[in-house]
């Protein structure tokens, strides 16, 4: 029966003796589950569970992935862990992880892929992680780390996924970043980070997610992110950005998600959105986005979600929004604050949109009926 039991992860490097791997302790811990098979001698230690041993050439024997994800642990990241230098995966998602990240991890050269993520770890982030030229991937979200983001990780020329979201990181984003060509998401969301979006990011022509979103970022959009022509999902929103939307993002032709909501932004919706046929959900609420609702919005046919909420907007709705039939939000409130200013009437074309589930025009100047529904919304 399974039975609760600490253990000390140094006991691997005991028994890596038998492996060819005399390596130092990895981890202190303790486990709430049973993972019998850890410090067992008569288990080969390439068979204890959440270990893989290399099986060719100077990695024989050699401890090469730690895979202990979705296990019950609990417990701090060991120094000497940076001692297997043959380790090529590390993935500790385990919920309760605490302490910081030692430096020492620097020292697995061969390391591919990092992932700390959902635990309780603080501090900062290393900069001697840049020592790591082969990482593919780094996951550190969903922790308390602090500080900056060290500018030494643009070093790293394989990257090709960041995620640092649901962190307290304060600071600029470095413009090293944006040298890291390989890169295909980076989620830099829900921390402190302040300064403006560097107008280099438009160098990361490989992005294809880019999560800035939550953060007290100031100063324009740049215009060189309409240079992202990979891009599929852009999360902007919830930061202090001001000045206008540009209209460079119409060159994003493979954008599928863009949130611009809660910031300043102020001047028109650009009419190029409407040349993003990919487009599934745009929402540009709460900011201070001004007239007319341009009419190349009902070229979205996969548009699900139209979020207008809180601007400035003028003038009539577009006809032609009742070519938008995917569409199953829809919101042009004033959502109680200052709201819209648009008038006229209701186009008959919304009583088409059948997949229309919720409709809100509060807050506005429009008069007149509601159309007669042949979908299944509520108005």
């Amino acid at each position: 029966m399974a039975t609760a039991l600490v253990m000390e992860l140094h006991l691997l490097a005991s028994f890596l003796l038998l492996c060819w791997a005399n390596k130092a302790p990895l981890v202190t811990l303790s486990s709430t589950i049973a993972l019998g098979s850890w410090g067992n001698q008569s288990i080969p230690v390439c068979q204890w569970r959440g270990v893989t041993c290399g099986t060719r050439g100077n990695r024989r024997g050699r401890v090469v992935a730690i895979d202990l994800a979705g296990l019950s642990l609990s417990g701090t990241i060991a120094s000497s862990l940076g001692n297997l230098t043959y380790l090529r995966q590390l993935d500790l998602r385990v919920k309760s992880f605490h302490g910081t990240l030692p430096p020492e991890l620097g020292r697995l050269a061969q390391l591919e892929l990092l992932n700390l993520s959902s635990n309780s770890i603080g501090g900062e982030i290393p900069p001697a992680l840049a020592s790591c030229v082969r990482l593919q991937v780094v996951s550190l979200r969903r922790n308390n780390l602090q500080g900056v983001i060290p500018s030494a990780i643009g070093n790293l020329s394989d990257l090709r996924v960041v995620d640092l979201k649901y962190n307290t990181l304060k600071g600029s984003i470095p413009k090293e970043l944006t040298s890291l060509r390989n890169l295909e998401v980076l989620i830099l969301g829900h921390n402190n980070l302040t300064g403006d979006i560097p107008i280099e990011i438009g160098n990361l022509k490989g992005l294809v997610f880019l999560h800035l979103r939550q953060n007290l970022l100031t100063g324009e959009i740049p215009t060189e992110i309409g240079n992202l022509t990979g891009l599929t999902e852009l999360y902007l929103g919830l930061n202090s950005l001001t000045g206008p939307v540009p209209p460079s993002l119409g060159g994003l032709q493979k954008l599928q998600i863009l949130y611009l909501d809660y910031c300043q932004l102020s001047g028109p919706i650009p009419s190029s959105i409407g040349n993003l046929s990919f487009l599934t959900v745009i929402d540009v609420q709460l900011n201070g986005l001004t007239g007319n609702i341009p009419e190349s919005l009902g070229n979205l046919n996969l548009l699900n979600v139209l979020s207008l909420t809180s601007n400035n907007l003028t003038g009539p709705i577009p006809q032609v929004l009742g070519n938008l039939y995917s569409l199953t939000e829809f919101f042009l409130n004033g959502n109680d604050l200052e709201g819209n200013r648009l008038t006229g009437t209701l186009p008959p074309e919304v009583g088409d949109l059948v997949n229309l589930a919720r409709l809100d025009i509060s807050g506005n100047r429009i008069s007149g009926l509601i159309p007669e529904r042949r979908g299944n919304w509520d108005e």
